[in-house]
């Protein structure tokens, strides 16, 4: 009984011990992440990034309607030689 007793005091205080060093953990990859979403290098790279697609969406919105124009072009030749050949 008293070994019994020993181990579980000594199971607790290492229990204890366990869940201080794992919240101090936590609290570091908070401060991290926090320093990482501050980070003006991030910020840039962000914005760099939402231009990026925001140009690439503007660009396929522009070869969208150029393919459409072409398409409406070759359409519009094919009626003319047809005629021509009439």
């Amino acid at each position: 009984a008293q070994q019994e007793g020993e181990f579980l005091g000594a199971y607790r205080t290492h229990m204890r011990s366990v869940q201080r060093d794992f919240q101090s953990l936590k609290e570091d990859i908070e401060a991290k992440e926090s320093a990482i979403s501050n980070n003006t290098k991030v910020k840039q790279l962000e914005k760099e990034r939402d231009w990026y697609k925001k140009e690439a969406l503007h660009l396929d919105k522009v070869l969208s309607s150029t393919k459409n124009r072409e398409q409406e072009l070759e359409e519009r030749l094919e009626e003319l030689e047809e005629d021509r050949n009439w």
